[in-house]
C-alpha cells in the first residue's frame, strides 16, 4: 500500500524536484504535519481528514485568494487520499514564524503586537462568500452553518439527565427552547437561509459545552448559568456585513520577512503570509479574530496577562466592543477548553478556564 511519502516522492519527479534532496518535516500542527517537497512545494498530511473533506478548504483557499490582501495564503494544488487519510500539495509560503523571529529578536514584541493588529484588521476587510460558510468548525464533520441539535440536548433544548458525558444532573443548557428548535427548519445554502452568525456560534458553544460539561462543571461554578447567558447573547448578536474569521490568530501561523524589520531594512517587518486556515475559519464577525487573537498573542508567558490586555485595547480603539470581546471570548473557551483532550486538564484548558473564571462575572 502507498505512503504519504511515496505518495509526495511520485509528484516529486512529475515536477521534475527529485533533485531538490530528502523530504524533510518542516512542521506539525493541529490537524496535519507539513513536509518540504523542493521548490516551492510543500506536502501536507492529514491527521483525521479525508481527501473529501479537504476539498470544502481547498475551495475556500481558493475564494480567499481572491481577496487582495497584503499577505500571502495557502493553495492547494492536489488532493489526494493515503491510507483513508487526506494527503495534499500546497504552494510553500515564504517567511519566517513570528514566534521564531521575536524569540531570536529579529522582530521586536512592539512590532509583533502591531502584525497582529494590522492582521486582524486586513480580514476585517474581507468579504466571505458561499465557500466560507461550507467550512466545519472545531472539528466536526458538518458546516458550521447547518442547523442542528447536539446528540446530547433532548428537544426542548435542555441537557438531558442521561446523556453519557454528564455526572450531575441541570435543568439549564439553555432554557430558551424556542430559540433551538427555530433554526432548525432553515437550510445553510446561503446567507439568506439557515443560522445567522450569532445563532450558528451558539448552537457550536451548546454542542461543545455538553462534551466539556464533566469537567468544566466540576471547575466553573455556575457553569450552566454562564453557558446559557452565553448562548442567549449569541444569538442575539447581528452582523451587517461577514467577513473571514481565521479563528487562530497566533504567532506560529504568522510569517513575517525579518530583513524587512530593524536596522537590516530600517522598517517594520511585515507579514509575508498566514497559515493554518481550517479550525475555525468560517463566515463571521472579524471582532471574533479580534477577542481571540489578543488572548492567543501570549498564552502561557508571564507577561500574558498585560500583553492581551494591551491588544484588548487596541481593538477597542478601532470600533471593536469591548463587551463583544469578552462574549468571544468566553465562547471561544467553552468551544475549546476540552478540544485536545476530553478527559485531561492540559494547559490549554487552563487557558480556558482561567478566562472563564475571570470573565464570568463580567457577562452574568
Amino acid at each position: 500500500m502507498q505512503s504519504a511519502n511515496e505518495f509526495f516522492r511520485q509528484y516529486q519527479e512529475l515536477e521534475g524536484l527529485q533533485a531538490e534532496g530528502p523530504i524533510e518535516l518542516i512542521g506539525q500542527g493541529m490537524e496535519g504535519a507539513v513536509f518540504d517537497l523542493g521548490g516551492d512545494l510543500v506536502g501536507k498530511t492529514w491527521f483525521n481528514r479525508s481527501a473529501a473533506e479537504v476539498w470544502p478548504l481547498q475551495a475556500f483557499l481558493n475564494e480567499l485568494s481572491s481577496q487582495r490582501l497584503s499577505f500571502r495564503t495557502p493553495e492547494i494544488r492536489v488532493v489526494d487520499e493515503v491510507d483513508g487519510r487526506a494527503v495534499s500539495i500546497e504552494r510553500k509560503l515564504p517567511g519566517t514564524p513570528l514566534r521564531e523571529a521575536v524569540e531570536s529578536g529579529l522582530v521586536s514584541r512592539d512590532d509583533a503586537l502591531e502584525l497582529f493588529v494590522e492582521v486582524v484588521t486586513a480580514l476585517g476587510g474581507t468579504s466571505a462568500g458561499s465557500a466560507s460558510r461550507a467550512l466545519p468548525a472545531a472539528e466536526e464533520q458538518t458546516p458550521f452553518y447547518t442547523p442542528h441539535l447536539p446528540p446530547d440536548l433532548s428537544r426542548n433544548g435542555r441537557l438531558r439527565q442521561d446523556a453519557p458525558s454528564v455526572t450531575s444532573t441541570s435543568s439549564h443548557l439553555p432554557s430558551d427552547a424556542s430559540s433551538v428548535t427555530s433554526t432548525s427548519s432553515r437550510l445553510p445554502s446561503d446567507a439568506s437561509s439557515g443560522p445567522s452568525w450569532g445563532e450558528a456560534l451558539a448552537d457550536l458553544v451548546l454542542r461543545r459545552a455538553v462534551a466539556s460539561r464533566q469537567l468544566l462543571s466540576e471547575d466553573l461554578t455556575g457553569f450552566d448559568e454562564l453557558v446559557e447567558v452565553v448562548v442567549t447573547r449569541l444569538r442575539e448578536v447581528v452582523l451587517a456585513k461577514a467577513s473571514i474569521v481565521h479563528g487562530d490568530i497566533c504567532q506560529p501561523n504568522i510569517l513575517v520577512d525579518p530583513a524587512l524589520g530593524g536596522a537590516a531594512g530600517g522598517r517594520r517587518a511585515g507579514a509575508t503570509a498566514v497559515l493554518d486556515w481550517g479550525f475555525l475559519t468560517t463566515a463571521g464577525d472579524n471582532t471574533f479574530d479580534a477577542a481571540t487573537a489578543a488572548g492567543f498573542f501570549d498564552m502561557y508567558g508571564p507577561d500574558a496577562e498585560a500583553l492581551d490586555a494591551e491588544l484588548l485595547e487596541r481593538f477597542e480603539k478601532l470600533g471593536h466592543s469591548r463587551d463583544r470581546m469578552h462574549l468571544y471570548r468566553v465562547a471561544y473557551a467553552l468551544i475549546t477548553a476540552t478540544i485536545y483532550s476530553p478527559t485531561t486538564r492540559d494547559g490549554h484548558y487552563r487557558w480556558c478556564l482561567r478566562n472563564l473564571t475571570t470573565l464570568r462575572h463580567i457577562l452574568t
